[in-house]
């Protein structure tokens, strides 16, 4: 069976490229369309893999914040989470100018997360990061996206290691080497 998820993100200068399994951008007068498709996880796996049985915290979007942060509703509390292991350019934080690719980044997130959307949270070593926000692999519960690594591999957000929390962080560092060799994003616009 056939899942396909359909990402508008207005006002991205882009060009035709291919991303890989199950994946394409393309561009129509000023916005991207991007999709996501997969026919099984086995021919799909890096990016819509089951999702790992660490990723044991169940939740649902509120809204997305920026391009790196989410809000969910987990154990009845609205929670504030950074994804773990990339780092988006800065688009909503005050007195910061905003970054290249900043509001790409987030209407990205925001499309691929719209709020109600069930997701699952992974944790690593270190569950809070210095400000006290939980950090976490964030994958989508309809179809096990791993969206730390989809934003990375389509160069809407950077990778970046903060250890101790690096377990997933091969798969980022890859995912950002193929996306700036192929000009993705923010790779090919800033």
């Amino acid at each position: 069976m056939m899942r396909r998820s359909l990402v508008v993100v207005a006002g991205l200068a882009a060009t035709t490229a291919g991303f890989g399994v199950g994946c394409s951008l393309e561009t129509d007068l000023g916005s991207t369309a991007i999709q996501v498709e997969s026919d099984s996880p086995s021919t799909a796996q890096d990016l819509a893999a089951t999702v790992p049985t660490s990723a044991d915290e169940r939740a649902v979007v509120d809204r997305v914040v920026d391009g790196d942060t989410i809000m969910v509703e987990l154990d009845g509390d609205i929670q504030r989470i950074r994804l773990i292991g990339i780092d988006a350019p800065e688009s909503v934080t005050p007195d910061v100018p905003q970054e290249c690719y900043g509001p790409e980044a987030s209407a990205a997130l925001s499309q691929l997360l719209p709020p109600g959307t069930e997701v699952w949270l992974e944790s690593d070593q270190e569950p809070q990061d210095r400000f006290g926000r939980p950090l976490r692999y964030v994958y989508r519960g309809d179809d096990g996206l791993f969206i730390n690594q989809w934003l990375t591999t389509h160069g809407f957000v950077e990778s970046r290691s903060y250890p101790p929390n690096i377990s997933r962080q091969d798969t980022l560092d890859a995912a950002e080497l193929d996306a700036a060799d192929n000009d993705r994003g923010m790779w090919g616009n800033c």
